[in-house]
């Protein structure tokens, strides 16, 4: 089975927001690449649905930013526990949050697989025009995936997706809160 991970988002869950503008042509859809460059940012804590006050808020280890593609912001604790699995599949790239002292990490997916999504299956957006937009339902071929890794895809902005339950179980052996995970389609059968 494929699972896409995302940070779990609801009206009590903190997410964060930038605390500037953006400035044009940036973004924090890394596609993959690794970062070498990184300057850490910084964010604050906010309510992702409803405007309620921080103290009312629960943080998980991991956490979303509003306005940034779905990139995943993990807690120190949840970094000590992925790393040594991830290995060179992540950066963990450093940002800092007003008003923490504790550290938090931007989860960057470098293990990028060319590919795999199966484009006669997939379902898109038909824009008003009759043109084709963005994916609606993914399907892809689950034989391009390795095995206990962590990956992207070039279509997926910054979506993580992984092969089985291992990270599942990873995270609920550790009690890591903050994602969910959404079975994906695999190709029914791939004609070559």
């Amino acid at each position: 089975m494929i699972y896409s991970i995302w940070p779990y988002a609801d009206e009590t869950i903190a997410s964060l927001v930038f605390t500037r503008d953006l400035e044009a042509g940036e973004n924090y859809l890394f596609r993959g690449e690794k970062q070498t460059n990184w300057e850490p940012i910084t964010f604050a804590w906010s309510s992702t649905f409803k405007k309620l006050p921080q103290d009312e808020l629960t943080k998980h280890d991991f956490t979303m930013i509003v306005g940034a593609g779905f990139n995943t912001v993990l807690n120190e604790r949840a970094k000590a526990v992925l790393e040594p699995l991830l290995k060179d599949d992540a950066q963990y790239l450093p940002v800092n949050i007003d008003g923490e002292t504790d550290r938090y990490y931007l989860l960057n997916i470098t293990n990028v697989i060319e590919g795999a999504l199966v484009p006669e299956q997939s379902e898109y957006r038909i824009r008003k025009n009759g043109e084709v937009g963005l994916l609606k339902t993914a399907v892809y071929d689950e034989s391009k995936f390795p095995e206990n890794r962590i990956f992207t895809t070039p279509e997926s902005s910054n979506s993580a997706f992984v092969i089985g339950n291992w990270f599942i179980d990873v995270c609920k052996e550790h009690g890591l809160k903050g994602l969910e995970f959404q079975e994906e389609k695999a190709a029914t059968t791939i004609s070559s």
